[in-house]
């Protein structure tokens, strides 16, 4: 399994899966209008992989500033 790390608007965005998938999957996270409450974003990511029926595995981690 492999993975690719995005940094969107200071929250960190991981996906797994293969090459192929990660690589379509990515641009449709990437356009993903993320608010910085934790719980909006993961309703707005699970709402964007039921609807792109998204097959890779998605992590949001929610980076803390010092």
């Amino acid at each position: 399994m492999n993975n690719v790390e995005l940094n969107i608007n200071g929250k960190r965005i991981n996906i797994y899966g293969s090459n192929a998938i990660i690589q379509n999957e990515k641009q449709i996270i990437e356009n993903l209008e993320l608010t910085g409450n934790e719980s909006a974003d993961r309703l707005i990511i699970q709402q964007c992989i039921d609807d792109n029926k998204l097959k890779s595995v998605i992590q949001y981690i929610h980076l803390k500033r010092l």
